[in-house]
């Protein structure tokens, strides 16, 4: 499974329009991610200090899948969403390190 990291970001021009749409659905939401969280779907999240956002990694084998899965959350609706695969920490080194042999070979021609 790929772990991606997901914001959620509001989509309302000003805090009080933010706060009238959101304010039915607030709860809702926030019970929905933290049972989520307790059922393991997210692996980890919070709200980024001094945004009007939120921000989970959770982890998924196709995008249909993750579509699914952002479609269930409450705020889906009203807000804009930014998904960003994440590669493993070793994977990305082994692939530096390789990249860096292949233009070490390159640069020695």
């Amino acid at each position: 499974m790929t772990p991606v990291l997901c914001y959620l970001l509001s989509s309302f021009p000003s805090s009080a329009v933010c706060r009238d749409v959101e304010a039915s659905g607030s709860a809702c939401g926030h019970e929905a991610l933290l049972n989520l969280k307790a059922e393991g779907n997210i692996l980890a999240g919070g709200f980024p200090v001094g945004e009007r956002a939120i921000a989970f990694i959770v982890e998924a084998d196709f995008p249909e899948e993750l579509d699914s899965f952002l479609q269930g959350i409450p705020f889906w609706g009203i807000v804009k969403t930014k998904v960003t695969l994440l590669q493993d920490f070793e994977d990305r080194r082994d692939q530096d390190r390789q990249f860096t042999k292949q233009l070490e070979q390159t640069l020695q021609r």
